[in-house]
């Protein structure tokens, strides 16, 4: 089973602020030991983000890298977030998103494409152990685990379509 309490390592998050000129106001799921929001505003393991109700979010911008066997239900919500604020042209919190490229997955045609900007990201990341800021070590090899999923950036605010975005 894969590690469902990864970090997003910095490298990328700046790369990412850079690139879409943002900040990250709000964490959406994520540990305290990991969050990408400054001064504390997000959802820790002791909230249950897919309860909560995202358009109050004040923050201009949002950061989501849920745990990812729960993929379908955090996509479904981004989506119906989206449909909200087109239907109603109300102002919420730009939400971007990281999860693996499953694009042969029902909830990726279901609920990402036609919602959201989608960033094919090159290179792969090599996400982070939390509590040791390194990579994870493989239980089997005994070596740092380094890139192993394509991921995807998801801009639910954004152009929905297709980019490569280079992020190293």
């Amino acid at each position: 089973m894969s590690q469902q309490n990864s970090a997003t390592p910095w490298e990328f998050i700046n790369s990412v602020k850079s690139h879409l000129n943002v900040e990250f106001g709000f964490d959406i799921a994520c540990t305290t030991e990991d969050t990408k929001a400054p001064d504390g505003y997000y959802f820790d393991k002791g909230i249950d983000a897919l309860t909560q109700d995202w358009s109050t979010i004040t923050a201009t911008t949002s950061w989501l890298n849920p745990p990812w066997k729960k993929i379908k239900p955090f996509a479904k919500k981004c989506a119906e977030l989206t449909k909200y604020r087109r239907e109603t042209g109300a102002t919420t919190t730009r939400i971007l998103s990281l999860w693996n490229a499953g694009i042969g997955s029902t909830w990726f045609f279901d609920y990402v494409v036609g919602n959201a900007a989608i960033h094919v990201l090159s290179p792969r990341i090599t996400f982070i152990d939390p509590r040791t800021g390194l990579p994870f070590v493989s239980k089997k090899t005994g070596k740092p685990q380094t890139g192993l999923n394509d991921c995807i950036l998801c801009d639910w605010s954004g152009e929905p379509g297709l980019y490569k975005f280079e992020w190293k």
